[in-house]
C-alpha cells in the first residue's frame, strides 16, 4: 500500500506543479489501483484528485489542437469555447462536462468529457478527459467506439441518443454518456 501512496503523492505533486507532460500522466494514471474504502475521510470515502484537464500549446489547450490542428485562439464563453484559427475565422466550439459532471462517477472516478463541434453545431468528436478509470475498462469503451456514437449529431439529437453500456465496462461507459449529456444540458 505505501507504494501505491507514493506514486499517488508524486502524481499529485507533478499534477499541481504543472511538471509532467500529458502523455506520461496516462501512464501514471493508468498504473495505480486505489481501494477508495481505506481513505475514509469525514464525509465518507475521499475523492481523488483528477489531473489537471488543460495543458497548453502557444496558448491553445491540447485537447482542442487535437480535433482543430489549425486553432490558433480560443475564446471561453459561459457556454462553450469559440476555436478560432490564425486568421480569426471561426473553426468551431468544444464544450467540457466540468464542473457539471464532477457527481458523476465511474467505476474509480469522475470521467470527464470534452465535445467538439463544428460551426453548424455539430459533433465533430468525443475526447475523454483525464481521469482514474481503469486502462482495462477505457480500452473495453473505446474499442466499442462508444465515444463516435455522438459524432454527426445535431445537439438536439444528440441530447435524445441513449447508448447501451459496454460490457465489462459498464460503470465507466453509463458515466461517460452521462458526462456528454452533462455537456450537451448546458446548451
Amino acid at each position: 500500500m505505501t507504494k501505491r501512496l507514493i506514486v499517488l503523492t508524486l502524481a499529485t505533486i507533478l499534477f499541481s506543479t504543472g511538471a509532467m507532460a500529458q502523455s506520461k500522466v496516462s501512464v501514471i494514471r493508468a498504473t495505480h489501483k486505489v481501494d477508495s474504502s481505506r481513505y475514509q475521510g469525514v464525509n465518507g470515502p475521499e475523492r481523488l484528485p483528477i489531473p489537471p484537464l488543460t495543458y497548453k500549446k502557444n496558448g491553445v489547450e491540447l485537447n482542442i489542437l487535437k480535433v482543430f490542428p489549425n486553432a490558433a485562439k480560443t475564446d471561453r464563453t459561459d457556454k462553450w469555447t469559440e476555436v478560432y484559427d490564425k486568421n480569426d475565422k471561426l473553426l468551431g466550439y468544444a464544450v467540457y462536462s466540468k464542473p457539471i459532471s464532477d457527481t458523476i462517477m465511474g467505476w474509480n472516478s469522475e470521467t470527464p468529457v470534452m465535445i467538439a463541434l463544428n460551426k453548424k453545431k455539430n459533433i465533430i468528436k468525443v475526447v475523454l478527459l483525464p481521469n482514474f478509470e481503469s486502462r482495462e475498462c477505457v480500452g473495453k469503451v473505446l474499442n466499442a467506439h462508444l465515444l463516435e456514437q455522438w459524432e454527426g449529431l445535431s445537439i438536439k439529437n444528440a441530447k435524445k441518443k441513449v447508448v447501451d453500456a459496454v460490457s465489462g465496462a459498464t460503470y465507466t461507459s453509463r458515466a461517460i454518456a452521462a458526462s456528454v449529456q452533462a455537456a450537451l444540458s448546458k446548451l
